[in-house]
């Protein structure tokens, strides 16, 4: 069960960062909204753990070992890459023009690039359905911490501790998030050391 629970506790991080985001930004995040991000994270993490089992069982462990590892360390590159292109734009436009600039670029652009973009009818209340574009937007990191575990772990056990662990990090980012300055709110940065961290604690485990 280590395992299951530090596996949840690396994507819960993201989850936290952007829920803090959304709060600094003035963001409201309901509890039924954080319980449907739960579940749609959860559910994702489940499917892709599955899926990871059912693929190690044709291929072989170090080439399921290496593409675990692979895939972990891009997404770390990925969420670094867009904390620094976040900071690129609002040098740019400045964070108040910032969710006007993207309003001409896809959903999954302007939530890659601004998380409160999540509140798509600038209600300051994140919806239900918002809540959900939102999860399946960042469900990303679930996915590739799912595919690693290479059947290691039991699905049920991981998702439920993502469940948990994921609604929790998003009541304390959202804690946070009124604790600080929205222009130190982005932090995604953070979140792809870890992955890139994790990978590299997946490979020595292995080793």
């Amino acid at each position: 069960m280590y395992q299951e629970i530090i596996t949840a506790a690396v994507v819960s991080i993201d989850i936290f960062l952007s829920s803090m985001a959304c709060c600094s930004g003035g963001i409201r995040i309901p509890p039924l909204s954080a319980a449907v991000i739960g579940i749609i994270c959860a559910s994702v993490m489940a499917a892709a753990v599955t899926v990871s089992g059912l693929v190690s069982g044709v291929l072989s462990d170090s080439l399921c070992e290496t593409l675990s590892c692979a895939v972990l360390t891009a997404l770390g590159v990925m969420n670094i890459t867009k904390s620094v292109s976040r900071c690129f734009l609002r040098r740019l436009a400045g964070r108040e023009e910032l969710s006007l600039h993207l309003g001409s670029c896809g959903i999954a652009m302007r939530f890659w690039l601004d998380d409160t973009a999540a509140d798509m009818d600038s209600s300051k209340v994140l919806s239900v359905p918002e809540a959900a574009a939102m999860a399946l937007a960042g469900s990303f990191d679930c996915a590739a911490a799912g595919l690693s575990c290479g059947g290691e772990v039991s699905p049920v056990i991981t998702s439920l501790c993502t469940l948990v662990i994921g609604i929790s990090a998003i009541f304390l980012g959202t804690y946070t998030g009124r604790k600080i300055s929205s222009r130190f709110s982005d932090l995604s940065w953070a979140g792809g050391i870890v992955l890139i961290l994790f990978a590299l604690y997946q490979a020595v485990q292995i080793s």
